[in-house]
């Protein structure tokens, strides 16, 4: 028995949940909070001088939170822009 190459049968591939376009955007929401709230904090350490010392750690909050938020905003560009490549097959 051959394999037929033009079968009417369409597979699609099956993604995992924390694929999808909805968790790449609830990600990256959940990342702009988090840098919003390192910026805050970053702002209340300078404003106090008894907490100059830890200004440190809302800084490495908004650096990671910022690198996170720039991957997951740069994987969804790139799954649209694949997506809009791609040529429509009609059944």
């Amino acid at each position: 028995m051959y394999y037929e190459d033009n079968s009417s049968f369409y597979k699609k591939t099956i993604l995992p949940w924390y694929h999808s376009d909805g968790m790449y955007i609830l990600k990256a929401f959940v990342m702009l909070l988090l840098m919003i709230f390192a910026f805050i904090g970053i702002q209340v350490a300078n404003t106090l001088p008894t907490w100059y010392g830890f200004k440190g750690i809302p800084f490495s909050l908004l650096i990671l939170s910022g690198t996170v938020f720039l991957w997951n905003i740069g994987r969804l560009i790139q799954r649209k822009l694949q997506t809009q490549s791609k040529p429509r097959r009609r059944f």
